[in-house]
């Protein structure tokens, strides 16, 4: 995989992020959750015991799922670098990360793209040269830290 692979899928990950964090959090309240109830009040023909229920589709989640957790976890540690490069500068690396990549969930359209660029530039006070560079910075932290936890590596 080249680098400018890497970049590609890193940016796409990025972006879905946010989602990524709602289908986990789904899967664990549905984990967590009861199961439903026919009619006469008997449940279905699954595991009787709740816990034991959720515990093994906790220890066996899909091997979508568990990508997306790896992809979050990744995601999460680069912004705790990031947060540390910031050095308590509200407009620093974690604000354009955040808000390029819709990490808080506020997602803009593609054809927006160079106007939310434009307009975090503005904000950061920089020239829109700089925010593309520190975005590069970005995506690499994350490589970094999704090539750590072997996200890159080629599947059998």
């Amino acid at each position: 995989m080249t680098q400018r692979e890497r970049e590609q899928v890193t940016r796409r990950h990025l972006y879905r992020y946010a989602q990524y964090v709602r289908d986990v959090q789904q899967y664990e309240q549905s984990v967590f959750g009861t199961s439903p109830q026919n009619e006469t009040g008997i449940r279905g023909s699954e595991i009787s015991d709740p816990t034991a229920r959720s515990g093994i589709a906790l220890a066996d989640p899909s091997r979508a799922l568990e990508q997306k957790r790896k992809w979050i976890d990744a995601i999460d540690a680069a912004m705790r670098e990031l947060a540390q490069m910031d050095a308590g500068a509200e407009r620093g690396y974690t604000y354009i990360c955040t808000h390029i990549y819709g990490l808080d969930g506020q997602k803009h359209k593609r054809k927006e793209n160079s106007d939310t660029a434009a307009k975090i530039a503005e904000e950061c006070f920089l020239s829109i040269r700089a925010l593309y560079g520190r975005i590069t910075t970005i995506v690499n932290i994350v490589i970094f830290h999704a090539a750590e936890r072997g996200l890159f590596e080629k599947k059998e």
